[in-house]
């Protein structure tokens, strides 16, 4: 085969499989990365005369031990060359060094690309990511790399099944590759639904633009019976949707003899009208095989490029988080000090959605404690009462007006001395609002509390317990557990404290204030309630009870504006003061996760963790292989 055969430029294509071939190497181990490498697979089952075929593309014998074939991928790099006639043969088991052989001597090759699978197996049973290279430069070979996957087989006990297995996985995960061509070696002396490789390539590559159909065992077909022969390659072809076909012999000895022997199939072919998709021979194989993998090549270079490239980044982003040098225990503390009251200050901007939740949820609950009778009246008698005094049976006695009436006969009964009061509603009416500021205090008092409990029960889970996890890196992970103590100890639980003890003084204070500054609030208050109250009156039918219940419904109006008032800006001020309160409790949080691990003791307990020395290990080594990679295909 001359550069006039192919119509390529062979320094060109070389240059291109050669680049290639170098950074596949590079990333072989890497499987991840390995695929992002165009490349050519030759799959089929075992026994179907894939070593033969590569034998007839390549003029080298390999092995057809079933027992190592199985187990090991060759990667088969051809090179066609005028000046390379006498050139031995290279063959490297993975990483080892590369072993000479004479390309002449057929038993010596046999012999080395065995002992080279046997070094790659290193006494396992199966190995995936890694490969005997074969290197031959010679003039009548193909400019092509074909990466031989392991032929799959039916296992014969249960010991195999696993092995088993195993190839078909390989074999899945590369065919559904799209940066590979796929060689797949068919068997015309088989019913393609026979054929286990059948389902995993179509399955792989659904419109076969990828496949190219290499059919042998054509001889052997031949004893089916014309028709049967026939209606084989029909149905592969039909099947396969390939755009390319082509009929090998394996055994023959060259084109000549290839040619004879597959005259008949010729002439099947032509019977079908399928010489324009099925060729037939070696040498057209090969030629063709040359110009697909190049186009394939070149055309999937610059996703190859960008997908290197993006590795690269990620790379570099996880590097960033380990360091690229061992780094020392300041530096650790230091780092992750930085990174907890970052995760702090976010998070703590994050948490006021929830505490307008709870100061919403506080202010509601203060808002709806209602003024409720103390109890130092008879109820059932100012029921009574109220019933003998009531004219309009088209209107019946709400609870409301029952819960009125016995509050105002609770007001006349208290009495009208020593009620000095600041506010002018209430001059004179001192004793009636102490009485009731005592039993507002009460469920005011456990709102407050629970308000302290669920805002220091959110703080702790919403803000600082994520921001140490997530600020703390593994070499740190073990100084979580008493540095949340530390801050419970010396942060949280003293403001909880200080929370506490404002709750006491504000209950106290309102249980002994009965002055308001809100006198606007107030009036309109009252005088909404007074309307509302006065409205019972219509209903009284002695003039005499009316007259005699009027001052203390009115006195019950402002009473009942007052606790309006007065809830309305405890709630404001409770607010005020815990969002100052909690400003605070951040900022000591955050000094003293500074201070905890900037302390010696603290320092000394760290050590850089053996996930990070892995990481760090890891994507070093992959950034070099990658920027090598990426160094080989520069020029392409």
């Amino acid at each position: 085969m001359t550069n006039e055969d192919t119509g390529l430029n062979t320094s060109t294509s070389k240059t291109y499989f050669n680049a290639i071939d170098k950074a596949h190497e590079i990333l072989e181990c890497d499987r991840d990365l390995a695929e992002k490498v165009p490349s050519c697979v030759v799959v089929g089952m075992q026994s179907v005369g894939k070593s033969a075929v590569l034998s007839r593309v390549s003029g080298i014998s390999f092995p057809q031990d079933s027992e190592v074939c199985t187990r090991v991928a060759i990667e088969l790099r051809l090179r066609r060359g005028q000046n390379h006639a006498n050139k031995p043969i290279t063959i490297k088991a993975g990483d080892a060094e590369v072993v000479q052989v004479d390309k002449t001597d057929d038993k010596a090759i046999e012999n080395a690309l065995k002992n080279a699978q046997m070094k790659v197996l290193k006494g396992r049973q199966f190995e995936d990511k890694s490969s005997v290279k074969v290197m031959k430069e010679d003039p009548n070979v193909p400019e092509v790399t074909l990466i031989d996957l392991p032929g799959v087989f039916f296992a014969k006990s249960d010991d195999a099944d696993d092995l088993e297995d195993r190839v078909k996985q390989m074999i899945k995960e590369r065919v559904e590759n799209d940066m590979a061509l796929i060689l797949h070696v068919v068997p015309v002396n088989q019913d393609a639904d026979t054929i286990s490789t059948w389902r995993i390539v179509r399955d792989a590559d659904k419109e076969q633009a990828r496949t190219i159909s290499i059919l042998t065992k054509a001889d052997l077909a031949l004893k089916d019976g014309k028709d049967i022969l026939k209606k084989r390659i029909k149905k592969i072809v039909d099947d396969s949707k390939s755009s390319e076909c082509f009929v090998v012999h394996g055994a023959a000895k060259d084109f000549q003899s290839e040619e004879d022997q597959l005259a008949m199939v010729a002439g099947y072919i032509e019977e079908l009208y399928l010489s324009h998709r099925i060729k037939v021979g070696v040498r057209e194989l090969n030629e063709f095989i040359e110009n697909r993998m190049f186009e394939h090549i070149k055309e999937k270079v610059p996703e190859m490029r960008q997908l290197l490239e993006d590795e690269l980044q990620l790379c570099k982003v996880e590097l960033e988080k380990v360091g690229r040098e061992p780094i020392t225990p300041l530096a650790i503390a230091l780092r992750d000090s930085q990174s907890m009251t970052k995760n702090l200050i976010k998070a703590y901007a994050d948490f006021m959605s929830d505490y307008r939740r709870l100061v919403e949820g506080m202010h509601k609950e203060i808002y709806e404690i209602e003024m409720e009778p103390l109890g130092i009246i008879n109820a059932n008698e100012a029921k009574n009462k109220l019933t003998q005094n009531w004219q309009t049976h088209s209107h019946p006695i709400t609870v409301d007006c029952h819960k009125h009436h016995i509050l105002a006969l609770e007001i006349k009964k208290i009495g009208e001395d020593s009620r000095k009061l600041i506010n002018l509603p209430y001059v004179g009416k001192r004793k009636e609002l102490e009485k009731w500021l005592h039993t507002f205090v009460d469920p005011l008092k456990k709102i407050l509390k629970k308000f302290v409990e669920d805002l220091f029960s959110a703080f702790n889970h919403s803000i600082i317990q994520p921001s140490l996890e997530k600020g703390l890196s593994e070499s740190s992970k073990v100084l979580m557990k008493t540095l949340a103590m530390n801050i419970g100890k010396k942060v949280t639980s003293k403001a909880r404290g200080d929370a506490m003890n404002y709750v006491e003084y504000l209950v106290d204070s309102v249980k002994m204030n009965t002055y308001t500054t809100n006198d606007h609030y107030l009036t309109d208050s009252s005088k909404a309630f007074k309307e509302s109250i006065t409205h019972l009156l219509g209903h009284f039918s002695r003039p005499a009870y009316r007259t005699d219940i009027t001052p203390y419904l009115d006195t019950l109006s402002e009473l009942l504006g007052f606790f309006k008032t007065r809830k309305k800006m405890l709630s404001d001020s409770v607010q005020l003061h815990f969002t100052k309160a909690l400003d605070d409790l951040n900022k000591s949080t955050e000094e003293e996760i500074v201070a905890y691990m900037m302390a010696e003791k603290t320092r000394a307990m760290i050590r850089e963790s053996p996930i990070c020395v892995s990481k760090r290990k890891l994507y070093l080594d992959r950034e070099n292989k990658i920027k090598a990679a990426l160094e080989e295909i520069s020029p392409l």
